[in-house]
C-alpha cells in the first residue's frame, strides 16, 4: 500500500515516517491514461527527474528565513493508482503529517482535498481546469476544480493567475460565489489571517519561458520571482498550509534547469508549509 518506485532520495532527505513532518509523494504522469502518449515522450520518469535534480539544489530558502535541511522531511516514493493515492492520503492524514504530492496530474488535486477538506484552496494555475467536459471526460485535469466546487469540499477556491480558458467556464465561475480569479497581486486581498489552505501549484503558471515541460505551456505567464512573492504573502498572512502539490511536469525535452526549478518550489513549498506551522511554534 505504501508508494514504491524510489530510486533516488528527494534533496538527499533520510528521514523516516514517523519523524518527519511533512512526507513528500510523487505521481508519474502515467497515473492519467489520456496523457500516456505525452508521457511515454520522456526518456526519466518525471518524479525521478525532478528527485535527480533536487540534489544539486543550495541550501537556503528563498521565501522563508529557513534552510531546507532544517525540515524534517520523509520522501515515500511514487504512487502507482489513484485507489492508492487515496489510501496513502488517508494514511498520512490519521499520522498527522502534511503531504506535498508532486509531478504527476492536476486532477490529482482532487483527491487530497476530498480527504483534508480544508477551509480555501488556493490554485497557481495558466488555466481555470473548471471545463464542463474535456476530451469526452466529466472529470480530469481540465474540469476537476468544478467538481470540488459542486461537491462543496471546501469554502472557497481562489484561483491565481489564469490566461487561459473557454467562455463557458469563465461563465462557470462568475455564477458561482465559492470560486474567486485574481492576481498574484491581489492574492493578499484574499486571504483571511491564520487561514487553512491547501496550496495547488500547476508548474504552467509560470510563463513557458521558464516552464515548457508540461503538458499545456502558456505564455503571457509569471516569473519565479512572481512566485516567491505569493509564498512570502501567505507567510505574512500566517496560513496553516495543511497540505500541497506542484504538478504537470512531463520531461519530454529532458530540460534539467526546469527539473531543478520544479524541484526549487517543491522546497520552497516545504519550507513555508514548516514555516508558518502552527504545531512547530
Amino acid at each position: 500500500m505504501m508508494p514504491t518506485e524510489k530510486r533516488i532520495r528527494f534533496y538527499n532527505y533520510s528521514n523516516n515516517l514517523e519523524e518527519s513532518e511533512i512526507v513528500l509523494c510523487g505521481i508519474p504522469y502515467e497515473i492519467e491514461g489520456e496523457y500516456l502518449p505525452l508521457a511515454s515522450q520522456a526518456k526519466i520518469r518525471n518524479t525521478n527527474f525532478i528527485r535527480e535534480a533536487s540534489i544539486w539544489l543550495e541550501d537556503n530558502a528563498i521565501a522563508t528565513p529557513t534552510y531546507y535541511s532544517k525540515i524534517k522531511v520523509h520522501d515515500a516514493g511514487d504512487i502507482e493508482s489513484t485507489d492508492d493515492l487515496i489510501k496513502f492520503t488517508e494514511l498520512i492524514k490519521k499520522k498527522m503529517k502534511k503531504p506535498i504530492f508532486f509531478g504527476g496530474p492536476h486532477v490529482c488535486t482532487y483527491y487530497p482535498i476530498s480527504i483534508y477538506k480544508p477551509r480555501t484552496l488556493i490554485v497557481l494555475d495558466a488555466h481555470l481546469d473548471s471545463k464542463e467536459r474535456y476530451l469526452g471526460k466529466d472529470f480530469n485535469s481540465a474540469t476537476f476544480v468544478r467538481r470540488i466546487c459542486r461537491e462543496n469540499l471546501v469554502n472557497e477556491i481562489i484561483i491565481v493567475g489564469a490566461r487561459a480558458y473557454e467562455e463557458e467556464e469563465y461563465r462557470f465561475i462568475q455564477d458561482t460565489d465559492k470560486i474567486i480569479m485574481c492576481s498574484p497581486s491581489e492574492l493578499s486581498e484574499h486571504i483571511q489571517i491564520n487561514e487553512e489552505i491547501y496550496l495547488s501549484i500547476d508548474l504552467d503558471f509560470l510563463d513557458s519561458s521558464y516552464m515548457s515541460e508540461t503538458p499545456y505551456p502558456e505564455a503571457w505567464g509569471y516569473t519565479p520571482h512572481d512566485l516567491t512573492k505569493i509564498l512570502k504573502t501567505l507567510v505574512e498572512k500566517k496560513v496553516e498550509v495543511v497540505g500541497a502539490d506542484v504538478s504537470e511536469f512531463i520531461p519530454v525535452h529532458t530540460l534539467h534547469h526546469q527539473a531543478a526549478l520544479a524541484a526549487r518550489i517543491i522546497l520552497e513549498t516545504a519550507a513555508l508549509m514548516k514555516y508558518t506551522s502552527k504545531r512547530s511554534q
